[in-house]
């Protein structure tokens, strides 16, 4: 997944690609989908190309100040696990909280499947 991630933003000529491990890893500690965060990025900031105050993710209207990049994955990986408003829904119940305009979570889902998921390894295939 991460190389997934990785492949994503390096297509978009990201600075983003550094900090796919931080991408797919708090997604999973935050049990949200892990093409999510990139797709948000994308959409966002450009993936990565325009942003300020290390907030890629365009949070609080874009005004949210974060300390680094990896700083506002961890916050926004948070908040839409756990803030109350977003807790407890699907991804796309998420979108139309984090912008209910039905194009743009059409678009950030569209994204989220353009990612490639990674090959499953037969021997990790339960049968």
């Amino acid at each position: 997944r991460i190389d997934s991630v990785r492949t994503f933003f390096a297509e978009r000529r990201s600075p983003l690609e550094r900090y796919s491990k931080d991408f797919v890893r708090l997604a999973d500690q935050n049990r949200l989908d892990w093409r999510l965060l990139p797709s948000l990025a994308a959409v966002e900031s450009s993936a990565g190309l325009h942003y300020r105050n290390h907030n890629v993710f365009g949070w609080n209207n874009g005004n949210a100040k974060f300390r680094s990049v990896a700083h506002g994955i961890a916050v926004v990986a948070n908040r839409l696990a756990h803030a109350p408003i977003y807790r407890a829904k699907t991804t796309e119940q998420k979108l139309f909280v984090y912008n209910p305009r039905r194009a743009y979570v059409r678009t950030v889902l569209n994204l989220m499947a353009s990612i490639r998921q990674p090959d499953l390894d037969p021997t990790q295939v339960s049968r």
